[in-house]
């Protein structure tokens, strides 16, 4: 840790995800709160019952993790997932372009979920579930995931948001830019 910062008063916790404030100043700045996680996951569960009303299934959520056959202890905890109907899936709940992070982590889910279909021995419907046409988009410009999409057959379904819960995620995600922006600027002061 950089002195320097510790010296200026902030506050930071091992886990950036977990910290929740610093001090500059006057100024409280509020970090990755949890607010803005709920928000998502709040949208995340009403993409998840759509999918649920266009397919006509129920419980189609997962929280729980999913062991590999190959490995006891490789997991995985997919955002969609049902034995019965034989679904696995991400969710991802953000409006606008993806970042190459964000496109990373796309193509490893769908990389994890490959991989669990071949160790599990048995054939998943695969999804990748958006809420905005600029995510599609952006999906659909990575040649290597349109390639997994094609090969591997996983479909990719644009759900949209009313209104309201469009702009509370946009909202969300405004707080979060801003809040990841200056914890790297104050990390390189």
């Amino acid at each position: 840790m950089d002195q320097t910062l510790l010296n200026h008063g902030f506050r930071f916790s091992k886990n950036r995800a977990h910290a929740k404030e610093y001090i500059a100043g006057d100024v409280k700045v509020h970090k990755k709160s949890d607010s803005n996680s709920d928000v998502q996951s709040s949208v995340e569960k009403i993409l998840v019952h759509k999918l649920e009303q266009h397919l006509g299934f129920s419980n189609l959520a997962n929280d729980s993790y999913r062991y590999f056959k190959m490995n006891p202890n490789m997991k995985i905890k997919p955002d969609l997932y049902s034995e019965e109907y034989r679904i696995i899936g991400e969710v991802y709940s953000h409006i606008g372009k993806l970042k190459p992070s964000q496109v990373d982590k796309i193509e490893a889910d769908i990389l994890k979920m490959l991989v669990y279909e071949k160790d599990s021995g048995k054939q998943f419907t695969k999804y990748i579930i958006v809420c905005d046409d600029a995510v599609v988009t952006s999906i659909r410009s990575n040649s290597v995931i349109m390639a997994s999409a094609k090969l591997y057959d996983i479909k990719l379904l644009n759900m949209p948001l009313d209104d309201k819960t469009r702009h509370s995620l946009t909202e969300a995600m405004k707080k979060q830019n801003i809040t990841t922006q200056l914890y790297l600027y104050e990390g390189m002061q």
